[in-house]
């Protein structure tokens, strides 16, 4: 199977636009026979959250396509090769696959976010970026249910990594440690405002863009990018899937700090995270992550620059 389609064409433009605004269209990217393996393993593996601040999608899985060869085999492609060390600017690793549902005028998805629980084993400098792929059509005109993004060099989501998360599992770990009460309402308050006040949400909404798909285009985006989930509205689709799949710089190292943080959260209101990956993927703080014996066949997750 040819995972890239054929009539993809990488030029200049797309390497401008990434790297300016930090996210890019990529039209007809995947072949049609690579979308519809994707859709039809994500349906069987895909199941209800497991926690607050997943549910807003009818059903997630983390950790999917973990060594899958039809995937492999898209990143042996020296054309996929060539435009994502292009548009990072070096070589890349892949960490992880997500696949994600939203039911038709049911299901809001994620509100305005960072990509705190999928990059939570890398320091806030360390490189990363996802590749969305919709495996449905998106109309922004009519049922939509795509996302929409703020470009980076208006409003960076770096301080959000660098600053605000790890403040907050901070005041959560001291509140809990001093014996002080706090809900879990107020932690998803304190999870979620910071980048969703009245104010900033009307900055947003102002520099925001949102495009129509097509299956297999897919959106190069920036870990720094600032976005929000489009609900699926009224319209002949009753279900929308998207896969993503994750990328870090190969010279990404472990943040033990920012990776145990996460579970305060899930230790104290007792439920579970969607993945283990920031646990398991490293026990040190600084190892180099693409290092670890977390992953199985490494060779073929680097994602490299032609020499």
């Amino acid at each position: 199977m040819n995972c890239l389609n054929n009539s993809f064409v990488f030029d200049s433009r797309i390497v401008s636009e990434f790297q300016e605004k930090g996210y890019v269209k990529m039209p007809r990217f995947l072949s049609t026979q690579f979308t519809a393996y994707l859709k039809n393993k994500i349906k069987e593996s895909i199941d209800e959250p497991t926690d607050q601040y997943q549910k807003g999608f009818s059903r997630l899985k983390y950790d999917v396509f973990s060594n899958d060869q039809m995937l492999f085999s898209l990143f042996e492609n020296r054309k996929f090769s060539e435009t994502l060390t292009s548009l990072a600017g070096r070589d890349l690793f892949y960490t992880q696959g997500i696949g994600l549902e939203l039911i038709k005028n049911q299901n809001k998805g994620f509100p305005w976010h960072i990509e705190t629980q999928s990059f939570a084993y890398q320091h806030a400098d360390d490189y990363a970026m996802t590749v969305w792929v919709p495996l449905e059509n998106i109309d922004t005109q009519k049922q939509r249910g795509g996302m929409a993004y703020v470009p980076k060099n208006k409003l960076s989501g770096h301080h959000a990594y660098a600053y605000i998360d790890p403040a907050v599992f901070e005041l959560l770990e001291g509140r809990i440690s001093s014996g002080s009460p706090i809900t879990i309402e107020e932690f998803m308050e304190l999870r979620d405002g910071p980048l969703n006040s009245p104010a900033l949400i009307k900055l947003y909404e102002y520099f925001a863009e949102e495009d129509d798909f097509n299956v297999g285009d897919v959106l190069g985006i920036h870990k720094d990018v600032i976005h929000r989930s489009i609900p699926l509205g009224e319209g002949n689709l009753e279900s929308r899937i998207i896969f993503s799949m994750r990328f870090i710089g190969t010279d990404s190292t472990y943040d033990k700090k920012r990776a145990t943080s996460i579970e305060i959260s899930r230790q104290h209101f007792n439920y579970s995270g969607p993945t283990k990956l920031h646990l398991d993927v490293a026990k040190n703080e600084g190892e180099r992550i693409i290092e670890s014996p977390y992953f199985h066949h490494p060779e073929k997750r680097l994602i490299a620059c032609a020499s």
